[in-house]
């Protein structure tokens, strides 16, 4: 029995009965159509037995935890010492936040729907965040709402009752018509795929494990008949030298019998072609491109730049609507049990398949800073680097210094103003007036060269202030 036969049995607890008829909102055949958890199901004989179901799962599940949950405040400023912060970062003393969300994204992907029970703690206040799949809980639909509580199946035939605000309830992006306060699961949709994949697989291990080629038929010539014990010798010569290790031996047939093919082989089969349609519409179920998902369909003509391309699609067109989603629903379950102000959004800074190429960033930075659309140091933020009045200053000396063997003795100093009349024509052109520190004892140099040599350094200091 595959996982379609498995799921098409349904039943309608005899306490929904009465509460749908009173739903107002909800169509009369809702009623009849609530399914039963089948959760263990899906799981058992597709995410456990698949291996095209498990890599989209597993694609998602490594994927998804990638950007950090932030609280920020009503002017976006992230707060990391929040208590809310503290919390999604450690939801239970068991589970960091993003074991939490491998976990939420595997139940999803399977059953459709994750269930986050609050536990509190002295106060009435969140502390630990726990995940439960639709095998274990089920929103029980209200009257005067959407859903009035949520039931848990504890595992030994009782089932206690939660209130509806006590649970998160975090959906796959699809609406189970029969039920709309859930999500379908994805894994439902291509039941009839997981199956036929699933087949061709056992199919091909039996073939394999069996013989070399498809079954056939020994003919024998007209008159000759073999007795049942002479049957039996020549089917176990067969599989002797045919199957197991010896697969493609050479057989010798006696009394004129013939083997004649009577099947498919795999090349006449077009059994990759077989696997492509299923292994397309698991993906697509999941809205996993089937490269990154690892599948036949879509290795067999990847290179690195649809990889690439295929992640980015990946990211954008799955991922980032799932954590926008998931975001929006943690606010609105958790902000206003933690004096309500806040917003709970993902860093996709830290996403590596948003960030821009290194070298396009680059060369379009740069190329708008050659046209003067940005300033320099506008692109310098942009790139990474300082801002240059952000850069460190240089101790004194550090610049224009004379390398030398020995560092010379600090010379006596006495401060002067140089008199006009000591000034070239050059010098005397100089917009401002100059002080100087002129050696006492130096008496191997003209006035002219000390100055100089201060003008140097009074030019120096102004260079330093203005860097």
């Amino acid at each position: 029995m595959g996982i379609l036969d498995r799921l098409l049995g349904r039943s309608s607890p005899p306490e929904f009965d009465a509460k749908a008829a009173d739903l107002p909102f909800v169509s009369a055949w809702i009623k009849t159509t609530f399914a039963e958890p089948t959760f263990r199901r899906l799981t058992d004989d597709g995410y456990n037995k698949n291996g095209a179901v498990f890599q989209c799962v597993s694609a998602l599940a490594f994927a998804y935890p990638e950007p950090p949950p932030r609280v920020l405040n009503a002017e976006g400023e992230h707060q990391e010492s929040h208590p809310l912060q503290r919390l999604l970062d450690r939801p239970n003393p068991l589970m960091s936040h993003a074991e939490l969300r491998v976990i939420d994204i595997t139940y999803r992907a399977i059953g459709g729907n994750t269930y986050l029970h609050k536990v509190r703690g002295r106060g009435g206040q969140v502390v630990e965040l726990w995940p439960y799949h639709a095998g274990q809980m089920r929103p029980i639909p209200s009257a005067s709402g959407w859903v009035e509580d949520y039931e848990y199946d504890i595992g030994d035939g009782n089932k206690r009752r939660i209130p509806g605000t006590e649970i998160i309830h975090l959906k796959w992006p699809a609406v189970d018509l029969s039920q709309p306060w859930v999500a379908a699961a994805p894994l439902r949709s291509v039941a009839q795929e997981v199956d036929t994949d699933t087949e061709l697989t056992r199919y091909l291990y039996a073939l394999l494990r069996n013989d070399a080629t498809a079954r056939g038929v020994v003919t024998l010539p007209s008159g000759v008949s073999l007795s049942p014990t002479q049957a039996d010798k020549l089917k176990a010569q067969f599989y002797r030298d045919h199957g197991g290790m010896n697969r493609g031996g050479v057989q010798v047939l006696e009394q004129g019998a013939t083997y004649q093919r009577i099947s498919l082989n795999l090349q006449e089969m077009a059994f990759e072609a077989l696997r492509r349609v299923p292994e397309s519409r698991i993906a697509g179920a999941f809205r996993i491109p089937a490269i990154v998902a690892g599948l036949y369909v879509g290795i067999e003509k990847s290179i690195y730049n649809n990889y690439r391309e295929a992640v980015s699609q990946f990211t954008e067109g799955t991922l980032v609507p799932l954590w926008k989603s998931d975001a929006a629903e943690l606010t609105q379950a958790l902000a206003n049990e933690f004096s309500g102000n806040t917003l709970i959004d993902y860093d996709f800074s830290k996403v590596a398949a948003l960030q821009e190429n290194e070298d396009a960033k680059y060369a379009r930075v740069l190329n708008a800073y050659d046209k003067d659309a940005i300033t320099k140091n506008e692109a310098r933020v942009y790139l990474g680097y300082p801002r240059v009045g952000d850069l460190p200053r240089l101790d004194e000396g550090d610049m224009f210094k004379a390398e030398t063997a020995t560092p010379a003795p600090a010379p006596r100093i006495i401060d002067a103003i140089v008199e006009p009349a000591l000034l070239t024509d050059e010098q005397k052109r100089y917009p401002f007036p100059i002080s100087l520190k002129l050696k006492r004892d130096d008496t191997t140099r003209t006035i002219e060269e000390q100055m100089r040599d201060e003008v140097a350094a009074y030019l120096k200091a102004h260079y330093e202030a203005a860097v």
